[in-house]
């Protein structure tokens, strides 16, 4: 089974504690492997636009 799968069906069976530790402990890891393709494939401006539209997302939604 995938971890979509698990999520999206069989979410009564999850383990809050074992979600975040994995988030906790695998996602800086991912952070950097998503930062080194960005900057592999030249793809820093499509990346800048994308975080700006989510900075200006998450400004709003604590505006409003």
């Amino acid at each position: 089974m995938q971890i979509r799968d698990i999520i999206s069906h069989h979410y009564f069976d999850l383990d809050a504690q074992e979600i975040y530790y994995v988030c906790d402990t695998k996602l800086p890891t991912v952070k950097i492997t998503i930062e080194k393709m960005i900057q592999d494939y030249g793809l820093i401006e499509v990346f800048d636009d994308v975080v700006g539209r989510i900075d200006k997302h998450k400004l709003y939604s604590k505006i409003f």
